[in-house]
């Protein structure tokens, strides 16, 4: 179907489209109130068709047990009015921050964030092998300064490196991707405070996701 709509199902689903065929829906008359810019009582409707284009208009009231005919008599503003307001209210359902305070705004953006850092550290440097990398840094810091290690830690720190690494080169490779993580954290926790510092809702908007370090370790 073309054309504007304003629809109004079972006295609660509300659904709009405009002349270029953007659509919003809402499942009840509260949330179409939240994010229609106007007013428009619809408490005493139970079935709205209003198809300008094809010249329909079906209404019910609540309790009406009238059969439906078509009422049309031309253009009505007030439904008129919801129809220009589609893209407006697009907009306000995709943006997440719509409605928040800024205090809300800002819990919103640090989760956010927090998915994001632990999703790009995790993807190169799951749990596992970060401690399995740490443990080896602090077992390698241990034979270096000549401390004896159990015979755990001996099995430990000698089947550690792949087979074609020295424990030199073991040691450079853990060093840099636990390296990386902390720089990753960084870069995290400077913008967790630019959040925290913002004096308003577009200000926590406008603060951009971390420029994370590269990872420059071929495998792990």
């Amino acid at each position: 179907m073309e054309g504007r709509m304003f629809l109004l199902d079972r006295g609660c689903h509300v659904a709009i489209r405009n002349l270029e065929g953007t659509m919003v829906s809402f499942e009840s008359k509260e949330d179409f109130d939240r994010y229609y810019s106007g007013k428009l009582d619809l408490s005493d409707e139970y079935y709205v068709d209003y198809e300008p284009e094809r010249k329909l208009l079906y209404k019910s009231a609540k309790g009406s047990f009238e059969p439906l005919s078509n009422q049309w008599n031309g253009e009505l503003p007030e439904y008129e009015a919801v129809i220009e307001d589609v893209q407006n209210m697009r907009d306000k359902l995709d943006d997440p921050y719509f409605g928040m305070d800024l205090e809300e705004a800002r819990q919103y953006k640090l989760q956010h964030l927090k998915r994001l850092t632990f999703s790009v550290i995790t993807q190169f440097m799951p749990g596992w092998r970060q401690i399995k990398w740490k443990e080896y840094l602090s077992l390698y810091k241990k034979v270096d300064a000549g401390v004896p290690l159990s015979d755990l830690e001996q099995r430990s720190y000698d089947r550690f490196p792949d087979d074609t690494e020295t424990h030199a080169d073991c040691y450079k490779k853990c060093e840099t991707g636990i390296n990386w993580i902390m720089e990753c954290l960084a870069r995290h926790d400077n913008k967790e405070q630019t959040v925290k510092k913002a004096r308003g809702i577009k200000a926590v908007k406008a603060v951009a996701d971390p420029d994370y370090p590269q990872w420059e370790l071929e495998n792990g």
